[in-house]
């Protein structure tokens, strides 16, 4: 579900990264302030619906989880990568496809404009594998209304 740095893992300068993914589903990337129990509840809170179930490793940020009324399992990535069902492999996949592309294509990408980096990939990754990018935004742009600013 999360990718999170504190200071102890050497990221004090990284920009903190959320990913929730939905099994077979949607992906949602989102920047976010801080790492800490108060922030991440407060991002979950916003975007998943309570009684969902959320599998996630074992960072300490994400014990209190079942007290948010989430049903929650965690996966020891220091002993295993699945139980069962319990993994978090789909949203270490879609980071697997993140990466390299910020770091190939773009080779940098600002803070300011890491969320919309971001959000390029949360489509990228609903379009069939087939589908090319580019055309699929053209065609989203010519068939929405323009909208002109009123002054």
């Amino acid at each position: 579900m999360a990718n999170g740095c504190t200071q102890r893992r050497g990221a004090a300068h990284k920009t903190i990264v959320l990913g929730l993914k939905v099994r077979q589903g949607r992906v949602r990337s989102l920047v976010i302030p801080s790492v800490a129990t108060r922030d991440l509840n407060a991002v979950l809170q916003a975007h998943i619906a309570r009684g969902a179930r959320l599998y996630t490793d074992e960072f300490k940020s994400y014990r209190r989880l079942r007290r948010l009324g989430y049903r929650h399992r965690r996966v020891k990535h220091s002993e295993r990568f699945v139980r069962g069902q319990s993994h978090t492999q789909a949203i270490e996949g879609h980071w697997g496809h993140v990466k390299p592309t910020l770091v190939a294509r773009h080779r940098s990408v600002s803070p300011k404009h890491l969320q919309r980096y971001l959000a390029e990939a949360d489509i990228k990754h609903r379009l069939p594998k087939d589908m090319d990018f580019i055309a699929f935004m053209l065609k989203r742009l010519v068939s929405s209304p323009v909208v002109l600013p009123i002054k």
